[in-house]
């Protein structure tokens, strides 16, 4: 997986590596890089490009951004509908299958019982279990803690939706050093791609690209 752009002099890669932090030390030059960046992912054009295997990538389905962590919602459509999905599958094989579909049956039964005497006559839909599930406002609970939930984040949209990468901006801004770390320590255990678009380096043991405030370019070692 690698994201690029005419201004880098080599794209950045994630094959070596899931976790990359791009600096940009002059705010004119992160205001404007991250607003192209959040344009393309409204599906506008622009010159960020992902790839995979030499295969471009669209960005707007690819590519998940965070640039406020207390709006997150770990109940989001994309994350349910994965997250129901595979419920419903494990719900369909093994000693749950039988169980499930003799439940669905009688609550139907029921319903259409009561239904029968209505005028005129009712009409239903086979009852899915993934409606149930969505009738049970099946979800996720929030953490009170800001660093608990944006790491559940990163995990459901790496588990249940399309995402191949996360870019976070700022993030620095709202954790201390050992919050910061815990946070890359956890990203690194998901094996999931992670950008960190930073305004100043931060030693945490990951590859840095920076543009300094001439937006000369040079990396660092992680």
């Amino acid at each position: 997986m690698i994201i690029s752009h005419y201004l880098f002099s080599k794209p950045i890669s994630f094959e070596d590596d899931n976790m990359y932090m791009l600096v940009f030390e002059n705010p004119a030059d992160m205001g404007m890089m991250v607003s192209e960046l959040s344009r393309q992912l409204e599906g506008l054009p622009g010159s960020f490009v992902l790839s995979n295997d030499s295969r471009e990538l669209d960005m707007h389905k690819y590519v998940d951004f965070v640039v406020d962590p207390f709006s997150l919602d770990c109940n989001s459509k994309d994350i349910l509908a994965g997250f129901y999905k595979e419920v419903s599958q494990n719900l369909e094989v093994g000693t749950h299958y039988e169980t499930v579909h003799s439940i669905i049956g009688e609550l139907m039964g029921m319903v259409m019982d009561v239904a029968s005497s209505a005028e005129p006559d009712s009409d239903y839909s086979e009852l899915s279990i993934q409606a149930v599930l969505k009738g049970m406002s099946l979800g996720f609970l929030k953490s009170d803690s800001l660093l608990e939930n944006l790491c559940d984040y990163v995990r459901l949209v790496s588990r249940y939706t399309s995402k191949k990468l996360m870019v976070l901006v700022n993030m620095s801004r709202y954790f201390s050093e050992s919050d910061y770390l815990e946070m890359i320590r956890y990203f690194r255990y998901l094996q999931f791609p992670v950008l960190m678009v930073e305004s100043g380096v931060r030693d945490v043991g990951i590859p840095v690209r920076l543009f300094d405030l001439d937006f000369c370019e040079l990396d660092l070692k992680g």
